[in-house]
Formats: structure tokens, C-alpha cells, sequence
């Protein structure tokens, strides 16, 4: 039910294929400059001849040989006003080794530049080269596909703010990447062992609402109906370049929570012929913020999960009378009886199997919305 198509929005364009020698546009004569891997995207630098050439990531397009290498991974960590989280992580990268060239992006959502003085503060401790640039349009996608466009490496390894890489995960994420073995691959993600869990929270039915993620203690192939969370996984950055990116109607942005973004990504690279990897080794370890372990944020983001199902499942069903509503309904009519036959099974009497139903109620209203959402738009769908 969660491999349904739908249109790629904010799409990504695929590098440009200019390596031709002398190739690029005429331009006046200047002195000449050194290329940095800090050179803004897109400008043109003298160096060496008589053009200016185009940078991307520090490596100019047409000169690529007079320039220095592209590294073969790069970490992609976007991030919005968590200083201290943020911190946590770069920290724990700088103790990360790898039998690869690799180098650290990150992507400030935040337009003020909150996280650059974070950056700035520990580039002295890093031996890789790290670059910093600000992504003024609000949202977790538009982060990331500003990161996919600035990219230097053939794998991009991806991260939130908010987790920490257990030794050796750079290097197992990675590895099947690079060996062209698959598309995609990940791991698990470990919600913060040191806080006190209530006694109504069902981690292993819940923990995904705050992004917990196992499937299981053997690697292997991804099922049809299994997703990586960007949280923790590593791409091949062609592979995401044809398939357009992240599409921008899903992932959080401001008060719409909408979600679903690595899910959509994941199942547009199976549709695409990709192998994607699970990795029980390569492990993340997520905060735990007490604010959202509240019977309120849970119940809002179970609501919002719903939203995002819908817009997931009704891209394939769009097409029908009234945007796929009555399949909408049937499909979610049948999710919630079987929950509802999981809980009482499990005992209604326990208080974590009480608010597990009570998270499913908020979800399957999710899902309701968004099909009339769709209904009135008329094949339009609208997450805002």
C-alpha cells in the first residue's frame, strides 16, 4: 500500500556534462585566481587560461583535471537552529575513519545563518574538507536537494541534526555504494537509551513517530514495501540525480508536518530498478527531546503521518473520479480494522496498548483528511 508513483516536484537537475577541453563561455580576460573548495557554486573563476569556468563544489566543469578531486562520499547533514545538536554531531563525525575520500556539507535551513559559528568552531578538529551554505527556502527537502546540488562525492551519506554515528558507520553505509553492489543503503536508527520512557509509550509500535527505525539483525535486500530513513542512510548520487531528487510536496516545513519524504525517495528508486541495503551495523543513535515524548506531540505526529500516507498511497489513484477517494477510504478503512484487531489482541487494559490505538485513531483521521483534501482539490493534492 505504500508503493504507490506520483510526480517529482523541486526537481534536482543532473550535473552538467561539460568536461570538454576548452569548453565553457568566452569571458574577459582577468588575473588569475586559485580554484578553493569553498568557490561559490555556479561562478566563474579564472585559473590558468583565459576563461572563466563554471565551479561546482569547488571543482571547475571544464578544467576538471586542473583542479583537485572530488571526494568519493559526502556527508550531507542539513540543519535548523540546534546549535547544540549540531555540535554533538560534527564532534562525533570528526571521530568517524574511512578508506575513502570523503567530505562534510552542511546545509543551514535557517536564512539568519544560525549554524554557521558552529561550523566555523570546529573545522580546525575536521582533516577533510567541510563546506558550509545557507538554503533559504524553509523545509527539510529543500535542504537536501540544495545539498544534492552542491555535492561532491559519487555517494552522499545522509544525516539529521539530531542523531549520532556509532564508530565505523561511515564506512559500513557507504561500502556497498561505492562497490556499485546497490542504489541505497541504511540502518538503524536507536532512540536515545538514557531517557525515561512513560509507561503508556510502546517503543516498538511507536518509536517510528520519532524517527526509531529497525528491520531487523540481518543484512539484506529491502522488501517492496520497506523504506530507509534519511536519518541514516547513503546514496548513490546519480541515482537520486534521475529520479529528480526529493519531492518537495513531502517533508516537514513550518507548522506543516508533513512527512514521508525518505519513503517516497526509497520507492522511486525501486520503481527505478534499485537495489537498496539494510544494515543492522551501520547504527545512529537519535535524541530524544522530552517535549515530544508527550501523549500530545504523539498523537499530532501520528495525525500527520496519516496526512503523509495519503499523499504517498493517492499519487497512483489521483487519476479516478474525485482524486481516488473512495479508494482512499476503502484503503484506510481496511489499515484500521486490522490495528484495531492488533490492540485488542495485545489488551485494551495495558496503558501502552491503549494510546498505541489511540495513535492509530489520529492516523487513520490523517488519512481522512488528506483524501478529502484531494477530493475537493479535484486531482490536486495539497499537503498545506
Amino acid at each position: 500500500m505504500d508503493r504507490s508513483g506520483g510526480r517529482i516536484g523541486d526537481r534536482v537537475p543532473a550535473p552538467a556534462d561539460d568536461n570538454r577541453p576548452g569548453g565553457g563561455d568566452a569571458a574577459d580576460e582577468v588575473d588569475d585566481e586559485p580554484l578553493g573548495r569553498d568557490a561559490p557554486v555556479g561562478d566563474r573563476v579564472q585559473h590558468g587560461g583565459r576563461r572563466r569556468h563554471r565551479v561546482s563544489v569547488g571543482v571547475c566543469l571544464q578544467c576538471r583535471a586542473m583542479t583537485a578531486p572530488s571526494p568519493d562520499v559526502t556527508v550531507l547533514v542539513p540543519t535548523y537552529r540546534r546549535p547544540q545538536r549540531l555540535r554533538r554531531l560534527l564532534a562525533a563525525l570528526v571521530e568517524q575513519t574511512a578508506p575513502f575520500d570523503w567530505e562534510l556539507l552542511v546545509v543551514d535551513n535557517d536564512p539568519a545563518g544560525s549554524a554557521r559559528q558552529v561550523v566555523e568552531g570546529v573545522r580546525p578538529a575536521f582533516d577533510v574538507p567541510i563546506r558550509y551554505v545557507i538554503e533559504g527556502e524553509l523545509g527539510a527537502v529543500h535542504a537536501r536537494n540544495r545539498g544534492l546540488r552542491e555535492t561532491g562525492g559519487r555517494v552522499v551519506a545522509m544525516l539529521d541534526d539530531d542523531v549520532v554515528p556509532r564508530p565505523g558507520w561511515l564506512a559500513t553505509v557507504c561500502a556497498p555504494v561505492l562497490d556499485g553492489v546497490a542504489s541505497g543503503a541504511g540502518g538503524p536508527v536507536v532512540l536515545d537509551a538514557k531517557v525515561t520512557r512513560p509507561r503508556w509509550f510502546d517503543e516498538v509500535g511507536i518509536g517510528g513517530y520519532l524517527t526509531a527505525h529497525s528491520l531487523g539483525s540481518d543484512q539484506r535486500a529491502l522488501a517492496e514495501d520497506e523504506i530507509l530513513v534519511t536519518a541514516n542512510a547513503a546514496f548513490d548520487r546519480s541515482a537520486l540525480h534521475r529520479i529528480g531528487g526529493f519531492d518537495a510536496r513531502f517533508g516537514p516545513r513550518g507548522r506543516v508536518q508533513i512527512v514521508a519524504d525518505d519513503a517516497h525517495l526509497v520507492r522511486e528508486l525501486m520503481r527505478a530498478g534499485g537495489t537498496l541495503l539494510w544494515l543492522p551495523d551501520a547504527v545512529v543513535d537519535h535524541d530524544l527531546p522530552k517535549e515530544r515524548l508527550t501523549r500530545r506531540y504523539l498523537l499530532r505526529r501520528a495525525y500527520w503521518q496519516g496526512r503523509s500516507d495519503w499523499l504517498l498511497w493517492g499519487t497512483d489513484h489521483v487519476h479516478r473520479r474525485f482524486g481516488g477517494a473512495r479508494v482512499g477510504v476503502t484503503l484506510a478503512g481496511s489499515w484500521f480494522r486490522l490495528q484495531w484487531r492488533a490492540r485488542r489482541a495485545d489488551g485494551l487494559h495495558h496503558l501502552s496498548v491503549a494510546f498505541h490505538l489511540a495513535c492509530d485513531v489520529a492516523r487513520f483521521t490523517g488519512v481522512l483528511t488528506q483524501v478529502v483534501r484531494t477530493s475537493r482539490a479535484s486531482g490536486r493534492v495539497s499537503p498545506g
